[in-house]
């Protein structure tokens, strides 16, 4: 029985440093990718952006990536194939803000390749830390207050997340629209929550009042269209001619039973402005699942912690001490019949009564 527990102590020990070893190298094979060109709000993203022709160009509009990534691949590998040239997310491109989901959601677009459209990002929620922390954002995708112009259409990303934040997103549109030195094409705006009202679980949620401010734009003709996310669902409204999109199904949650993953494709051509939803009928994988999972919610925990991986690494070491020196320690020889306990230990004498003389 010693045995069997010294040799279930060494196999436990050594089961807590392989599964610490076999973590740390699984993550760092994605978290070591170098940074993809082609991502986030920068100039050089916009270069990469080919040419439109005299036809005009097409993009597609997804959001809410956050942890199901194996759609949002198949989302970019379709865009690619029916031959978009850039792809815009409304934001929560990360499901928890934090160095490993950045890293990990840079390392699938990089896998993607030829598919790898270049991409402009709007800030969400939860690609924000507490209190509206946008250091990691910037780090990773740029400026969250960001615009460039293709085929004479403006493109403007702002931050609406904040409960008034859509007067101070009004106020740098026109900031933005007051230095262009030629009047735009198209204006679009990107933005992460609708401006739309919404229901989600089951609550529904008032944004048209609070969103004044940018249909004050729409209604001075100075926005053709407004993108957002946030809600993990598809919608769709005309504002007097003006296009106005939902589009949060890239492979976040969804919450709703109607609710299904898709993008949007928009065309810009002389005749004006065509969007076409496409939906996708699978859900995520349980490889994505148990990725996302291991790398953004186990690897962080663990690894992430120093004193977590030295009191992993301290337990192992004693395990394994304890079980080597359950094998080491020889068993005592097995004692006599003679020196069990409960026996006489020196002979006694035999003595015959029946010769015995009585001594008078």
């Amino acid at each position: 029985m010693r045995r069997l527990l010294s040799l279930a102590s060494i196999l436990f020990s050594g089961l807590i440093l392989a599964s610490l070893v076999g973590l740390w190298l699984y993550a760092r094979a994605y978290l070591d990718s170098p940074r993809p060109l082609g991502l986030g709000n920068f100039r050089w993203t916009v270069s990469r952006i080919p040419a439109a022709g005299e036809n005009g160009f097409r993009f597609v509009v997804l959001g809410d990536p956050e942890g199901g990534l194996g759609i949002y691949s198949d989302l970019m590998e379709k865009a690619t194939a029916l031959g978009a040239s850039f792809a815009i997310i409304t934001g929560d491109v990360m499901a928890r803000p934090t160095v490993e989901s950045f890293e990990l959601f840079e390392h699938v677009f990089a896998k993607l390749g030829p598919s790898a459209l270049p991409t402009l990002v709007c800030a969400g929620n939860h690609d924000m830390a507490g209190d509206k922390d946008l250091s990691l954002f910037r780090k990773y995708l740029g400026p969250e207050v960001f615009s460039f112009t293709h085929w004479g259409c403006l493109f403007i990303f702002v931050d609406n997340n904040a409960e008034r934040s859509c007067e101070t997103a009004a106020k740098a549109i026109r900031d933005i629209l007051a230095r262009q030195t030629e009047k735009p094409r198209h204006v679009f705006l990107v933005m992460h929550r609708p401006i739309l009202d919404y229901t989600k679980r089951g609550k529904t949620f008032q944004m048209r009042e609070r969103s004044q401010p940018i249909f004050d734009l729409m209604d001075e003709g100075k926005v053709d269209g407004v993108f957002t996310g946030h809600a993990h669902s598809y919608a769709r409204e005309e504002h007097d001619g003006k296009l106005i999109l939902v589009t949060g199904g890239a492979g976040g949650h969804l919450y709703n039973p109607e609710d299904f993953f898709h993008m949007v494709i928009v065309d810009v051509g002389p005749d004006g402005v065509k969007d076409t939803l496409l939906k996708v009928d699978e859900g995520p994988s349980k490889i994505d699942e148990l990725r996302f999972n291991l790398i953004v919610k186990l690897y962080p925990q663990l690894i992430g912690k120093p004193y977590v991986v030295i009191l992993s690494i301290a337990g192992a070491v004693c395990f394994l001490v304890l079980g080597s020196i359950g094998l080491l320690r020889r068993a005592p020889p097995r004692a006599r019949r003679a020196d069990r306990p409960g026996r006489l230990a020196v002979p006694v004498e035999r003595v015959d009564l029946g010769t015995q003389a009585h001594l008078g």
